[in-house]
């Protein structure tokens, strides 16, 4: 799951590093989760914990990469099963 900076997505200067991140887990058989799309489409300042901190979301934040995960996860279950299933009893 990748995070983006909470700051001003009109002027976003990090796409490259989701790109390349992207790119580089996928190569490894990681699945990728880009949260920029979903952060992007509210204002910055709604998703910061403090003016100071454009690292870590706000309750609002996680509850969209939350959401965001339940979307990839129901769209492709198959993806977590596996790992999930193997180290249960029954």
């Amino acid at each position: 799951m990748i995070w983006p900076l909470m700051t001003d997505y009109q002027t976003y200067r990090f796409g490259w590093v989701h790109d390349w991140v992207t790119r580089e887990a996928r190569k490894a058989g990681f699945a990728v989760i880009d949260l920029l799309p979903q952060l992007s489409s509210v204002p910055y300042r709604k998703l910061q914990v403090s003016a100071e901190d454009n690292v870590h979301p706000n309750a609002l934040g996680h509850r969209l990469g939350a959401e965001a995960f339940l979307a990839w996860y129901r769209d492709a279950p198959h993806a977590l099963k596996g790992s999930l299933d193997e180290g249960s009893d029954g």
